[in-house]
């Protein structure tokens, strides 16, 4: 007891003298914190002390920029007598940020960024489906030792004498390195770099540095020749014949389909599988044009390969780890492959099997110029995997549905969720699966059959879609690709062909046509859809098909489009006012009975459409999609019923109109 006791006074000496000593020297002290701070989160970025070592010596100028931002945060203790309580106010959520990158590395294989803190609003109840109950129980205990920590420096730290004007000459000193450094990123030529890897950029550049860096870099820079006579001096070297509709009456149907994270892992060095998961689009490789697709991201950022694939613009020329759904498209039109189907006759639909807030698109459809869009709210039959996600089965018949509502051609592009992640460490697969062995250890065995046989259930999808637009009376063209790779910890020499970003596509049709093998970039794919249609589209379109071999200022001339379409004065492209309603088919209220319950009536209900009374929702139990019950609920004449849909438990999406009730 007495050993326990001298190291307890042991421990309790030596912090009296570590706060005496930054008590002290201040500014020494606030250095030194900073500094080991800054070594931490690059440890936890890097995956290792060995590897941020590496770092430190390989790449200073960055790690000190890096050490100059937190000193100019940590600084702020320097001002109030009680340091160490605002060193722990400050140092918390440089700590939470570093583990938040080393958490998300491992799920999706991007990095943290600013983005992020968007993207989280719009799929804050998808945290449980990536970090687990478990998870959430760590966090939550971790928040909490944290509080109570800085609670116990608040009460039982020693004060500290406030130093301000040693404090502003530090501030100043840290900021004019972290204005030379950021000045010089983009100036300084020893300090040029390209964001076009984030995982890269994170590695050379560090934590600190690129995380404070995707808080103002993002958007496309202007080029230095903007103006609207080089835009339009770029058009005039471009085809000037508009497309006409009446030469597309007769034209295929178009339905594009984003399978999440959908890869083949035969491609998977000494991974051996007990059948072939992907046995219908192994046959469509073999019969349809296809090849491989380069996407910029790894594990996640759906959103990133539609857009380039929507919009034709390079994700490379935007900011590290940007969103533009999130960072422009949510505010702001763009030209998209459904404005180039809507302006040759065609009706343009989008469809998602999650929720319709997801990345925002509830919004950024809109800006994209689609007539209609069709989210999880809006549909009924959906099952959910072993994981909670929602199966893709469900797709094909709101894809055949869609193309039936409308009297004309029709363009549909579908994006899948069924592959999602996170993958579970547990056998979730049984004795009938697909089993997989050259795997090794167990966790990845699990989760590698998960993901397998979450192949199979995806490709006997594409078995049924196929089969049905097959017997489709007329003519459907099917471009099929995968977003992503998914994140199971693969490396580039686990992969035959030697790298993690590329997935690969294939073009489908119910008719005859030329079959033909070419790798593409994921931006480049809708141009080569409208190719094959005949189909000049817009500006953009007309640049890949026209000018993509042209020499090396083709990505010039595709910046120069990118930045007059979001950021410019639009010299190249035409305004238009977005006009989109959710769902196929309107929901409608028929009548409404009081019986022990209020009982509504009506059409096209899911089990996400919730029944307000006077604008109050009220809960609401689905029946059937005619039927739905709000238990306890007592009405009187005159009061106003109306039924919306739901997302995500607060979004509150169009729904039918309202009807009084007994009137």
């Amino acid at each position: 007891m007495g050993h326990i006791t001298d190291k307890v006074k042991g421990a309790a000496g030596f912090f009296r003298r570590a706060f005496g000593f930054f008590g002290e020297y201040g500014i020494a002290g606030c250095a030194l914190l900073s500094l080991a701070l800054e070594f931490v989160i690059e440890c936890l970025s890097h995956k290792g002390i060995i590897s941020a070592l590496w770092f430190t010596i390989s790449s200073l100028q960055f790690f000190i920029i890096g050490f100059a931002v937190i000193a100019v945060t940590m600084s702020a203790a320097l001002f109030f007598k009680r340091r160490w309580f605002v060193y722990a106010a400050v140092a918390i959520p440089w700590m939470t940020f570093g583990v938040t990158q080393r958490v998300l590395m491992g799920i999706r294989a991007e990095p943290f960024a600013a983005v992020d803190f968007v993207i989280l609003m719009s799929a804050f109840r998808l945290v449980p489906s990536y970090i687990g109950v478990g998870g959430i129980i760590l966090s939550l205990g971790a928040i909490g030792a944290a509080v109570f920590g800085a609670v116990i420096l608040f009460r039982r730290a020693p004060k500290c004498e406030p130093c301000p004007k040693k404090a502003i000459a530090f501030i100043l000193s840290c900021a004019l390195v972290i204005l030379f450094g950021y000045a010089g990123g983009s100036f300084v030529p020893e300090l040029e770099f390209s964001y076009e890897d984030a995982v890269e950029a994170y590695d050379r550049y560090g934590f600190t540095y690129c995380f404070t860096r995707s808080f103002f870099d993002f958007g496309v820079e202007e080029p230095d020749e903007y103006s609207e006579e080089s835009v339009k001096e770029l058009l005039s070297k471009l085809s000037d014949e508009k497309d006409d509709a009446t030469d597309f009456a007769s034209s295929p149907n178009v339905v594009f389909l984003q399978l999440e994270s959908f890869f083949d892992p035969s491609y998977i060095n000494d991974l051996e599988m007990t059948e072939n998961p992907l046995p219908n689009f192994t046959a469509m490789k073999e019969n349809f044009t296809s090849g491989k697709l380069h996407v910029n991201t790894i594990g996640g950022g759906t959103a990133n390969t539609e857009f380039q694939v929507l919009c034709g613009m390079n994700l490379s020329h935007f900011g590290i780890c940007e969103y533009p759904y999130s960072t422009i498209l949510d505010n702001k039109t763009a030209p998209s492959l459904a404005t180039v189907f809507t302006s040759v006759g065609y009706t343009a639909c989008a469809m998602h099997n999650h929720t319709a807030t997801f990345y925002g698109r509830n919004s950024v459809y809109a800006n994209l110029g689609f007539d209609t869009f069709v989210p999880v709210e809006y549909m009924n039959g959906v099952e959910y995997n072993a994981i909670g996600w929602e199966k893709d089965s469900v797709l094909t018949s709101q894809i055949t549905d869609a193309l039936e509502s409308s009297a004309g051609r029709d363009f549909v592009f579908a994006v899948s969720v069924e592959g999602h992640g996170n993958y579970p460490d547990y056998d979730t697969v049984g004795e009938n699966g697909i089993h997989v062995s050259g795997v090794t250890y167990t966790e990845s065995r699990y989760r590698m059959e998960y993901y397998v046989n979450t192949l199979k259930s995806m490709d006997d999808f594409l078995g049924s879609l196929t089969e049905a637009l097959e017997k489709y009376p007329e003519p459907v063209m099917l471009v099929v690709y995968g977003d992503h790779m998914p994140s199971l910890g693969l490396t580039e020499n686990d992969i035959s062909y030697g790298s993690l970003y590329y997935t690969e596509y294939v073009i489908w049709t119910n008719y005859e046509s030329e079959r033909e093998v070419r790798d593409i970039e994921s931006y480049k794919l809708g141009s080569l859809a409208l190719s094959k249609l005949g189909i000049r589209g817009n500006a953009i379109n007309r640049l890949h098909n026209e000018m993509s071999f042209s020499g090396g200022d083709f990505q010039e001339k595709l910046k120069l489009l990118e930045y007059d379409i979001l950021y410019g004065d639009n010299f190249s492209t035409e305004a238009f006012v977005p006009d989109m309603k959710f769902g196929l088919h309107d929901i409608r209220i028929t009548s409404c009975v009081m019986r022990d319950s209020l009982v509504v009536y009506g059409e096209n209900f899911t089990p996400f459409s919730a029944v307000f009374v006077n604008g109050v929702k009220r809960t609401t139990e689905f029946v059937s999609p005619n039927m739905l019950v709000c238990p306890s609920v007592r009405l009187s004449m005159g009061q106003e019923i109306s039924v919306s849909q739901i997302s995500g438990s607060v979004t509150k999406l169009p729904g039918s109109k309202s009807i009084r009730y007994g009137k």
